[in-house]
This record gives C-alpha cells, sequence and structure tokens, in this order.
C-alpha cells in the first residue's frame, strides 16, 4: 500500500478500501467490500462483486452444489478425527462440549444443582415448503429428532385429565398449582401462530435447550404448531437421558410447566432424578408474586448469580439466519441451523474462561459492596438472616390463603349486592309513581291528575312497571340467598356483618384499580386510586407518577390489593426491608456462585491441559500410520491450543484476584508460572513436532 508523506493512516487505508480499527495508529484494518448474509444467493452476488462478473442464478445454483460437497467433506474428515479422537460414542459432543459443566473430577466438590440449563421456544426459523422436492436427509446431533417429541405428543391431554383429579407426582413444594394457568396466560407463544401460519409452514420454529455458559445442547423442530408442551417434554427427556440427576431448567413458565411434567409420563422420572424448573430471572417478575415466591432464581440461592435467559441470547443471533433458510429445502434448512450452531459453541467456547473470570469478578464485586450494607442494615433494626429468610415463608403463606375467594364471601358478596339493589329499587319505586312526584298545580281541586298527554301516561306506566319488576327480581334474588346463607333476618345496613362485606366490595374495586396501575394505564386510573386509598381499612398509601416507575416488581402492587386483613404493619411489607431482604438473597447467591466458580474453573483448567496431551499423543501415534491424519490432527491441535491458551491467560487472571478461593497447581501458588514463556514453549514444541510430521509426510 502506498501512502503520502504526511497523510493519517486512516486516510490511505481508506483510498484502498479499507477502514482503519483505530483513529490514530490503526494496526488492524477491515474491508469495504460487501459483507454477506448467511444465504448462498448473497455470497455468490458478492463473488461476482468481487471477481467484476454478472451474477446469474446458476452461479447459486453451482454455489449451492459446491457447498454442499463442500460441507460433506468437512463431515467426513471431521468423523475420521473424532474415531482417532475415541470421539464417536452417541452424545459425544452433549457430554463434553462444554468443560465447566461436565468435566467432573475425582474429589471435586458436588455441586446441586449438578448442572443449570435453559430451553425455551424461537418462531423465527419458519420454512415454507419446497416445490421441488428434496429428498436428502440432514442429520444433526443437535435435533433431538421429531420422533422423539411424538412420544409426548399426548400428554397434555394426560396431563388436564390428570389435573381434574388432582394427581400429583414429583417433589414440587408449590401452594399454587391450581392458579399457575393465571401466569401461563401471560405469556403467548403458544397462541401467537395462527392456524393460517401453521398452514403456510412445514417448520414453524425450534426449541432449544443451552447451557448457562451459552453453549446449545439441543434443538427440537416446531412442526405445524406453536410451542407445545411435547417440544419442552423430549428435551427434557433428552437432558435426563444424558446428565442424570440433579438438573435445573430455566423456563419462562416454570409454573405451569412443572405441573405438565409432574401429569406426564415423564413425572416418575423425574421424580426419581430430582429434575427442578425455575423461571428465568428477567421473564420471572411479569409472574404472579405468589408464583415468584416458588419459582423465581432470587430465592433459590444454590443457582448463583445466574439468570437462564441463556436461550434469548442464542436466538439473538440465529434469528439472522432465519432469512436465508425460509425458503430452503428441509435438507438445507437443517444444515445451516446445524452450521450456525457449530459456530456459535466454538465461539462460546472461546469464551468460556472470559465468562468465568467475569462471574467471579461480579460475585467478589457483590460480596464486597453488600456485605457491609447488610451487616448495617442488621445491626440497626436487629433483624437476622433467619429472620428475613422467615419472611419469604410468611408472604408465601398469606398469598397462599388470600389466593381464592371462599364461597361463602361469594354469597355474602351476593347478597350485599343485592341488598342495595333491593334499596335502590324500592327508593326509584317511591320517586317514580306519579303521584308521589306531582306538585299542586297538576291537581284538580278533587285531589285526582289533570289530563295529560296520553303518550306521556303510557311511557309513565311503562317506567311503573319496569321499576315494579326490578323490585320484585331484587326481593326474589335476596330470598334465594338469605336461603342459602341460612340467614333468619334480613341484614340491615348498620349491622356489622353488613359492614364488613359493603368494605370488601369496595376493596375489590380498589383492587382493579390497582391492576390497572399495573398495566401502568395511569392517567385517571392514577386519581382514582388515590381517592379510594385512604377509604381502604387499613388505609392505603397515596401514590405518584414516579411512585408508579418504582414499583418494578408486580409483589409490590400485589401488596396494595389485600384490605381485608392488616398485612401492612407486617415487615416484610415495608419497601427498605424488601430491598434489603433482595439485597440478602443476592449475597446468597454471590457466595454460591464462587462455590460452583470454584468447580467450573478447576474443570476448565484440567480440561485445557488434558486436550492439549490427547491431542499430541493421538498425533504421535498416526505418524507413522496415517501422516494425512496426523497432519489433520495437528491442524487441529494448533487451533484448540490457541484457544486452549487464552483460557490458560485468563485463568491465570482468574487466580490473581483479591478474594479467590479456588484451586491452584502448586506452580501457581509459588508464583513460578509466566504464562507468556508458557505459550512461547508450547509455540516451539508444536513447531518442531510440525517439521517432523512434514518430514515423514515428504512435503
Amino acid at each position: 500500500m502506498s501512502w503520502k508523506f504526511n497523510t493519517k493512516a486512516n486516510v490511505s487505508l481508506i483510498h484502498t478500501g479499507l477502514l482503519g480499527c483505530s483513529p490514530t495508529v490503526p494496526s488492524v484494518a477491515i474491508s469495504l467490500q460487501r459483507q454477506s448474509s448467511f444465504s448462498v444467493q448473497a455470497i455468490c452476488k458478492v463473488l461476482c462483486a468481487l471477481n467484476n462478473v454478472t451474477y446469474s442464478p446458476v452461479f447459486r445454483t453451482q454455489m449451492s452444489i459446491a457447498f454442499d460437497v463442500y460441507l460433506d467433506l468437512l463431515r467426513r474428515v471431521e468423523h475420521l478425527m473424532n474415531t482417532a479422537l475415541g470421539r464417536t460414542t452417541p452424545q459425544w459432543r452433549l457430554q463434553h462440549a462444554c468443560p465447566p459443566c461436565s468435566y467432573n473430577l475425582e474429589n471435586e466438590v458436588r455441586l446441586i444443582p449438578s448442572r443449570i440449563q435453559a430451553m425455551d421456544g424461537n418462531q423465527s426459523m419458519k420454512r415454507m415448503p419446497l416445490a421441488a422436492a428434496d429428498n436428502r436427509t440432514f442429520t444433526s446431533d443437535y435435533d433431538i429428532g421429531n420422533e422423539n417429541v411424538e412420544l409426548f405428543k399426548d400428554d397434555v391431554k394426560r396431563s388436564c385429565r390428570l389435573a381434574k383429579g388432582k394427581h400429583k407426582l414429583g417433589d414440587s413444594d408449590s401452594p399454587f398449582d391450581d392458579d399457575e394457568g393465571i401466569c401461563s396466560n401471560n405469556w403467548k407463544a403458544s397462541h401467537a401462530i395462527s392456524e393460517d401460519t401453521i398452514g403456510v409452514f412445514d417448520q414453524t420454529g425450534i426449541y432449544i435447550s443451552a447451557c448457562r455458559q451459552g453453549l446449545v445442547q439441543t434443538y427440537a423442530e416446531m412442526r405445524w404448531s406453536g410451542e407445545l408442551a411435547k417440544y419442552g417434554l423430549a428435551t427434557l427427556n433428552h437432558l435426563l437421558t444424558t446428565f442424570g440427576d440433579d438438573l435445573l431448567v430455566g423456563c419462562d413458565i416454570a409454573c405451569s410447566f412443572t405441573s405438565t411434567v409432574n401429569n406426564s409420563s415423564l413425572s416418575k422420572r423425574a421424580h426419581q432424578c430430582h429434575l427442578q424448573l425455575l423461571l428465568n430471572s428477567f421473564h420471572g417478575y411479569a409472574h404472579e408474586r405468589k408464583c415468584q415466591l416458588v419459582y423465581h432464581p432470587m430465592y433459590h440461592t444454590s443457582v448463583g448469580l445466574e439468570d437462564m435467559e441463556t436461550c434469548e441470547r442464542v436466538f439473538s443471533a440465529s434469528n439472522s439466519v432465519a432469512q436465508g433458510v425460509r425458503h430452503a429445502s428441509h435438507f438445507h434448512w437443517g444444515q445451516f441451523l446445524d452450521l450456525h450452531f457449530q459456530q456459535w459453541d466454538e465461539d462460546k467456547y472461546l469464551e468460556l474462561s472470559n465468562f468465568l473470570y467475569n462471574n467471579y469478578k461480579q460475585a467478589l464485586k457483590i460480596i464486597n459492596d453488600v456485605t457491609p450494607v447488610i451487616e448495617a442494615y442488621k445491626s440497626s433494626t436487629g433483624y437476622t438472616s433467619v429472620i428475613i429468610e422467615m419472611w419469604h415463608s410468611e408472604e408465601a403463606a398469606f398469598l397462599a390463603k388470600a389466593t381464592k375467594e371462599s364461597s361463602e364471601d361469594t354469597l355474602r358478596v351476593a347478597y350485599v349486592e343485592a341488598l342495595e339493589k333491593l334499596k335502590n329499587a324500592i327508593w326509584h319505586q317511591m320517586t317514580t309513581v306519579p303521584w308521589m312526584s306531582q306538585v299542586p298545580e297538576t291537581l284538580t281541586p278533587v285531589g285526582t291528575l289533570k289530563l295529560v298527554d296520553h303518550a306521556h301516561i303510557l311511557a309513565t306506566e311503562k317506567d311503573r312497571r319496569k321499576i315494579i319488576c326490578e323490585l320484585h327480581l331484587a326481593e326474589n334474588t335476596a330470598s334465594d340467598l338469605e336461603y342459602c346463607l341460612g340467614l333468619v333476618e334480613r341484614w340491615v345496613d348498620t349491622d356489622s356483618e353488613y359492614v364488613e362485606t359493603l368494605n370488601y366490595i369496595n376493596n375489590c374495586t380498589f383492587i382493579h384499580i390497582v391492576e390497572k396501575l399495573e398495566s401502568l394505564t395511569i392517567n385517571n386510573t392514577l386519581k382514582k386510586y388515590n381517592e379510594l386509598a385512604p377509604k381502604q381499612t387499613p388505609p392505603r398509601p397515596q401514590l405518584s407518577k414516579a411512585d408508579i416507575t418504582r414499583y418494578a416488581w408486580l409483589s409490590d402492587f400485589e401488596l396494595l390489593k389485600h384490605a381485608r386483613e392488616d398485612i401492612l404493619h407486617k415487615p416484610w411489607t415495608n419497601p427498605l426491608n424488601r430491598e434489603m431482604a433482595a439485597k440478602h438473597y443476592k449475597l446468597k447467591a454471590a457466595h454460591e456462585e464462587i462455590i460452583r466458580l470454584n468447580v467450573e474453573i478447576q474443570r476448565l483448567a484440567t480440561w485445557v491441559d488434558d486436550e492439549d496431551n490427547l491431542l499430541l499423543r493421538v498425533m504421535e501415534n498416526l505418524q507413522s500410520e496415517d501422516p494425512q491424519l496426523a497432519y489433520l490432527i495437528l491442524q487441529m491441535k494448533l487451533r484448540r491450543q490457541r484457544i486452549n491458551n487464552v483460557h490458560r491467560v485468563h485463568l491465570h487472571a482468574i487466580y490473581a484476584l483479591p478474594g479467590y478461593t479456588g484451586y491452584k497447581t502448586p506452580a501457581d501458588i509459588e508464583g513460578e508460572v509466566r504464562m507468556e514463556l508458557m505459550e512461547d514453549d508450547m509455540a516451539n514444541e508444536t513447531i518442531y513436532h510440525l517439521g517432523d510430521i512434514l518430514d515423514s509426510m515428504n512435503v
């Protein structure tokens, strides 16, 4: 590249079609040529533009054929290498793709849950049927298989039948099973696909699972349907088969899906394996408070700081693939999806040590920042950790009790409403009958009504008959409810039962106002709320618009709804106490995160050494038997060693963190390891082995 004297580097780069990555002294530059999307046609157009060739559709067909052959060759070569490395056992990738999750070591601390993962569905990866048939079948080890999904197609019907009989299997401690549909109704994923869409597309999306480090574990094709329960059940069945006991899986409707699992054919196995389902952290705040207390990860500190929103991050990348496979054949749909997930997993493998490093720093920061705050709070209030955690149980017990309105309460409400209607009907009769509302000017000397317009008389009579009918109806309704309640005497508005029930009715009106505030329709609703709040028993606090924006949890609104029981004096309803309780649980989660990270760090440190040694050993053994395969193993070793060296650098940085409490090698403890020298030694060793192999191959 030529450049003029005193010309800035980026100016010279831009003249050659490059853009520097730093403003002053760039060391890396990016081409300004068009970047292709993830489709064969787009790649063809880019290649034509680079080579000054007019694009023709035939190029796309030729490119597709060549690309299929290329990928097939790569898969065959990969199979040869995996065979040499002993990596051909069923589900090997699923069991070993993420070393921090699955590379179990002897004498390590037992983690419960043993693995943390998430599962969710996405509807971006739709595919339309093709007119031209492509009979090829693509097999991916990510794919669960439609035949395994269909094993659970009738389990939801079975679940509904068992639920009616309150048949419960498993180990769920949720007291709210009857109301879980309220939360699931807030998530419309299962209803988001219309019948027209289902009729148009062969594939309507994918249902995936991923580990907490972000590597994709499995996917299932959603075919001619929305996000049905069978996809989740098939995914859980596959994970239980592969990983066994003590799994924890996050999903956005863990509350209702727990009941589905408990009433499915998977129930006994899930119970024996101690399977646990929790909400995703972000999605969980859209669930009812009573559901959060059971399923939100904040109250399950054994998961550490994991938010279990991994699938959303996976979908943010896989959505870009959708535009390239919408009109593809089923073979190409599966091939491109598999190719994308392979690249995604390679990227995530590269980021494993950085993930552990950042999580460790985050956990240490929370411990350092929150510990003095919690200790000062405990010292000033006298509350202990035991008391703070008891608030969770008290709130759950209260909401369980307040969840349903008793049948007697329902009858009392209906009875008082009927008495109110009867009172109004009597008043209307007294004030609407003509002779009760006439003035002297409308009467004759003998006291009879003067002649008026005939139509007016008919209208008045019609109104009178209507009022009499309403009066009789109200009387009959009140009498029927008195019979149902077993009352001997009719309530009057001074009776304590009447006053109590009327206050309860007013509270129900207040609850509807609070529910409107939850949806943030606050213009007129806030005014109505502030009018009703002082009239509640006990009085509720008045709110401003700023207060509404700070009510981030549905739980804050939930507490405003209950006026039949005086709970505002409870310590767990106090905003400061609730904030400190959240910090308390976060602090506990940070300590649990440290424990899990210490295990995962040791697993990764052991894995990178074991993998490098395995690749070197297999390469040396193959030098004389199959030098071509040995050369491929060498290339794999060089690539993986570069990545593993990145992990070693990050692991060394973790060991140096103030507050690190995990395992260190003796060299790390003595401070004798210098990563730069170690990398140079490994690079030199690789070069010598490469020379030996190339000599043996006469290259």
